[in-house]
C-alpha cells in the first residue's frame, strides 16, 4: 500500500476512545460501522438482539448517545413485555408498563394485577382499564377482581380521592384513553348492577375535564342518576353540538322539572343544523335538520309526562 493510499484509509476511519479499568483504549472505527437509528431500525425488523444488545452496552458505538438510547428502547420492545413483567417492581411497574408494547391482554392483566397488588390504581383506572375493547375493559376488571381485589370498592375510594380536575385529567392526546376508561368501568359497573355510585361519581365528575363528563353520562342514565341531572345540564351550554345533544337525550331520561325551561329553550333556540339526504321516488332530497333540537323537544316531551 503506497503512502496516498495510506493516507486516504486513514482519514476515512474515526479513532474512539474507551475508558477502561486499566487505562484507555483508542478503537478504530469506519464511520459507517457506527450504529445511527438506520442501522437499528433495520436490527429491529431482523429481529437482531445480539446487535441491539452489543449498541445498547456500549460495544458497538453508536453515532450519538441519543442512537445509543434508541438502541436500548427498541431492544426493550424487541424482547417484548415478558420481560418487563419479570422485571417489575412496585416502584417501576407503571414505567414498565409504559415502555412496553400492549398488544396482548395476558400481559395487561399481569400488570394490572402487579399494580393493584402495589396500590396502584389510580393509574390503572386513568391508564390502563382503556386498553382494548369493552369486552376487553370489563374482562380485565373482572380478572382482577377474582383474583382478589375489591374493585369497586377499589373506585369508590378513587372517587372519594379525585375530584374535579382530578378526575380522570386528560392531558396531551389523552382524550381517547379518558373517554374509554370511563366507558369500560362504567359499563362493567352497570353489568354487575352497581349502581349506588350515582353521588359519588357525579360529585367527583363536578368540575372534570368535559371529556370525562361526557364519558359518566351513559352511567347516569342507565342507573336513573338524578345526582347527574346538574351536570346534564352543563352540557346544554357545551361547545359541541354532540355534547348538547347528549346532555338532551340523559335530561330526556333522568331530568325533571327543575330543567324542562333550560331544555325547552335549546329546543327552540339552538342554532345547529346539517343536512340530512334521503331518496324518494328516485331522487335524493336535501332537508335541513337541527339534531340538538329535536333531542332537547324530545326530552321535554319526556319530562312533562314525568311531571
Amino acid at each position: 500500500m503506497n503512502r496516498k493510499t495510506l493516507k486516504d484509509t486513514v482519514a476515512t476511519l474515526s479513532f474512539i476512545t474507551l475508558a477502561t479499568g486499566c487505562g484507555l483504549i483508542t478503537r478504530v472505527v469506519a464511520p459507517n460501522s457506527l450504529a445511527d437509528i438506520t442501522s437499528i431500525n433495520g436490527a429491529v425488523d431482523r429481529k437482531d438482539e445480539a446487535y441491539l444488545e452489543k449498541v445498547c452496552s456500549g460495544d458497538s458505538p453508536a453515532r450519538a448517545d441519543s442512537d445509543q438510547k434508541y438502541a436500548c428502547q427498541q431492544l426493550e420492545r424487541l424482547q417484548g413485555p415478558q420481560k418487563a413483567l419479570g422485571s417489575a417492581t412496585c416502584d417501576n411497574v407503571i414505567e414498565k408498563y409504559e415502555g412496553a408494547p400492549k398488544d396482548k391482554h395476558e400481559f395487561v392483566v399481569s400488570m394490572g394485577k402487579k399494580m393493584a397488588e402495589c396500590g396502584h390504581y389510580a393509574y390503572l383506572f386513568e391508564h390502563v382499564v382503556h386498553w382494548g375493547d369493552n369486552k376487553d375493559g370489563a374482562k380485565l376488571m373482572s380478572e382482577l377482581e377474582s383474583s382478589g381485589k375489591s374493585m369497586d370498592a377499589e373506585f369508590a375510594k378513587y372517587l372519594a380521592s379525585h375530584k374535579g380536575p382530578q378526575f380522570f385529567p386528560v392531558k396531551d392526546d389523552r382524550k381517547n384513553d379518558v373517554s374509554y376508561g370511563l366507558d369500560h368501568i362504567t359499563n362493567w359497573l352497570i353489568d354487575k348492577g352497581h349502581t349506588q355510585h350515582c353521588a359519588a361519581l357525579a360529585a367527583s365528575a363536578t368540575g372534570a375535564n368535559i371529556v370525562a363528563r361526557v364519558s359518566v353520562m351513559n352511567y347516569f342514565a342507565t342507573a336513573n342518576c338524578k345526582e347527574g341531572i346538574p351536570l346534564a345540564t352543563e352540557l346544554l351550554l357545551a361547545d359541541l353540538p354532540g355534547d348538547r345533544t347528549l346532555g338532551c337525550n340523559v335530561l330526556g331520561k333522568i331530568g325533571d322539572v327543575s330543567v324542562l325551561e333550560k331544555v325547552k329553550v335549546v329546543a327552540e333556540t339552538d342554532g345547529y343544523s346539517t343536512v340530512k339526504e334521503e331518496e324518494r321516488n328516485g331522487r335524493v332530497w336535501a332537508t335541513k335538520v337541527y339534531p340538538v333540537r329535536d333531542a332537547c323537544l324530545q326530552a321535554s316531551g319526556k319530562i312533562k309526562l314525568r311531571k
